[in-house]
Formats: structure tokens, sequence, C-alpha cells
């Protein structure tokens, strides 16, 4: 779960950045899919603030193979 820019510009440009740092770790992003959220509950100074958010789905690396490995697939999420 990743909160973002509301602006989709800058956004887009954080979601780059975040796609390198994990294809720099051996992570292969899936894909992204935008949160739903229900802004109509906010108050309208929430409603100015509320980050865009989005889940970000990642495949673990190669290297880690077996469930063993998957405490070091954490580790390279965090």
């Amino acid at each position: 779960m990743i909160f973002l820019p509301q602006d989709s510009s800058k956004r887009d440009k954080v979601k780059k950045v975040i796609e390198d740092v994990c294809r720099q770790n051996e992570l292969t992003v899936l894909g992204w899919r935008e949160v739903p959220v229900d802004e109509t509950v906010l108050g309208p100074a929430a409603r100015e603030a509320v980050p865009s958010m989005w889940q970000l789905f990642v495949k673990a690396p190669k290297r880690l193979k077996d469930d063993e490995d998957r405490d070091g697939f954490e580790r390279t999420l965090y």
C-alpha cells in the first residue's frame, strides 16, 4: 500500500522512482491498482489533503526460491 501525491504528473514521477528502485532490488513490478476511496465522508480539509492511495504488486526475486528466503523478500520490500 503506497500513498502518492494527488497531482497525476507528480504521482507518475514518484511511481517511476518506485519502479526503478524495485528493479534495482531484483523485484519485478506486476502492476498498480488504485484503491477505491469514498471521499464523500470526508470533511473539506481532509478531502483537500487526502493522498492518492495505490497498491503495488511485485514478484519476489528468483534468488528467493523457498519459504526460508521469504524473510529476505519482506526485508527487500521494506
